[in-house]
């Protein structure tokens, strides 16, 4: 209890209330209490579970390596292996995430990078995310939600997770975004634009605090066009000073060209639909340059769906929150492009095929909770109601 404090709130420097020494006390004790009830629970009911299980073996002192000085000791890769198609497959695994909640508590959010010639079903790069809200499925069912509506979005699936034969509880394993996320989604390889101002990054020599959408020198690549130098960017310095200029009419001429506007104008119904402004000013942007077609094209990423709706926040016709979309609503191309998104999207029955998805979730993780030892908030019952709530908001 007091490492766990000094490690996240003193040293670390989160000033977080949930950091602070007596609410860390009452998470540890509902979590031995949770971890006891879960264990017996599964013992008297002999219940399985239902989701894919994913095995990784790791040895102690590589763990141990892990969490020699956390935060900072878990970004670094450790060696392991993983069990795929009866097989002991090597893999690198590390803690991911970029705030505590992601690896200050027992349940941690990890990553796996498996070898070039080995990967994971098509994946080279995978995360396994743990919850971090009461209802637990925001950002599983808003990328379910995106593919259906045929955005750009990694492959996601509710998974259960074993670490050295421990059971570690239900993660979100989502794929990280990487060249290989356009070959699969059979793509021409491109630049995939990276744009996050959070930590550090927020405060390096000349960055700009407040905005991603000021400067493309605070934007960094995850896939590279290598007909190109990868320092190369362009077409980003093109986009963000068209941004500058939405006001002008050859600006917004200029963006119907190099603009998806059939994928922006689904994007923005997909914010609609989730009541998404996750994507904001300063994180959580992934966009694709098409060489061949010269466009951009946007990529869905932690958005979180319905959290603001979970918490009081009304519903909005149109989310705008950020720079770039404020420029997009100005452009009749894009309007009449998402108006096209959203009447397709119920016209061809992909709402019903999407509360489909919904309610089959809501049912997988109530038979889940009772037994996840390592279930956050350390409350199955009251889990389960927060994500019957999540599905009566969505509906």
């Amino acid at each position: 209890m007091i490492d766990r404090t000094y490690t996240y709130n003193v040293r670390y420097g989160g000033a977080k209330e949930e950091l602070q020494l007596d609410n860390i006390a009452r998470y540890e004790i509902a979590q031995l209490v949770n971890y006891t009830r879960a264990h017996i629970t599964k013992f008297l009911k002999n219940q399985e579970t239902t989701l894919r299980p994913i095995h990784l073996i790791v040895p102690e002192a590589n763990l141990a390596t892990l969490q020699a000085h956390m935060p900072q000791s878990g970004f670094s890769y450790v060696k392991g292996r993983m069990l795929h198609q009866g097989k002991l497959k090597k893999v690198k695994v590390k803690y991911r995430g970029d705030t505590f909640y992601r690896w200050a508590w027992d349940k941690k959010s990890i990553r796996i990078k498996t070898a070039k010639q080995s990967l994971y079903e098509g994946i080279r790069s995978v995360n396994l995310l743990a919850p971090r809200t009461e209802e637990q499925l925001n950002n599983y069912l808003s990328y379910r939600l995106a593919k259906i509506m045929g955005v750009l979005a990694p492959r996601t699936e509710l998974v259960r997770l074993y670490l050295n034969g421990e059971d570690q509880g239900v993660h979100t394993l989502v794929e990280q975004i990487k060249e290989i996320t356009l070959r699969n989604a059979s793509l021409m390889p491109g630049d995939i634009y990276r744009g996050e101002i959070i930590g550090k990054d927020r405060f390096g020599p000349g960055a700009p605090t407040d905005s991603l959408f000021r400067s493309a020198a605070v934007w960094d690549k995850v896939a590279v066009n290598n007909h190109f130098a990868e320092s190369s960017n362009a077409p980003l310095q093109l986009l963000i000073s068209l941004v500058q200029q939405s006001h002008l009419s050859e600006a917004q001429k200029q963006l119907s060209q190099i603009m998806d506007m059939k994928a922006w104008g689904a994007f923005s119904a997909f914010e609609s639909l989730t009541q998404s402004a996750h994507t904001d000013e300063i994180h959580n942007w992934r966009i694709y340059f098409d060489p061949w077609r010269n466009q951009f094209v946007p990529i869905v990423w932690d958005s979180m769906g319905w959290h603001g709706n979970m918490r009081g926040a009304k519903l909005k016709n149109e989310v705008i929150a950020n720079s770039l979309m404020r420029t997009l609503f100005q452009n009749g191309d894009f309007i009449r492009a998402r108006s096209e998104a959203l009447r397709s999207f119920f016209a061809t029955g992909k709402d019903q095929a999407f509360l489909g998805i919904v309610s089959k979730a809501i049912d997988a993780m109530e038979h889940e909770v009772d037994t996840d030892p390592y279930l956050k908030p350390a409350k199955p019952d009251f889990v389960k109601s927060k994500i019957r709530r999540l599905e009566e908001v969505i509906q």
